[in-house]
């Protein structure tokens, strides 16, 4: 099944899919950052962060999901959030 923003407008197959993909491995960090970057891509940037903070918990050691979250902050006008996620990801590639 193949799920994107064209055929999910409103993310409801984005969520279902990665809950259950959550609970198959609740402490994989990947089906969380994935609905972060689909909640992105949907311009639903609260749902975004709530979905990014939740991966970083799970894995502070994925640079992607510190990347998302950096600019889902971003996106709803949070700058400090913003450049402590920023941050963070940068303290991952030294």
């Amino acid at each position: 099944m193949r799920v994107t923003v064209a055929t999910d407008p409103s993310g409801r197959r984005t969520r279902k899919l990665t809950e259950r993909w959550s609970t198959a491995d609740p402490r994989d960090a990947e089906p969380l950052r994935f609905r972060g970057e689909a909640m992105q891509k949907l311009d639903r940037p609260d749902a975004a962060v709530g979905a990014y903070t939740r991966a970083v918990a799970l894995g502070p050691d994925v640079p992607a999901a510190w990347y998302g979250l950096a600019l889902a902050y971003a996106a709803v006008g949070n700058a400090v959030a913003s450049e402590r996620a920023g941050s963070t990801l940068s303290d991952l590639d030294r």
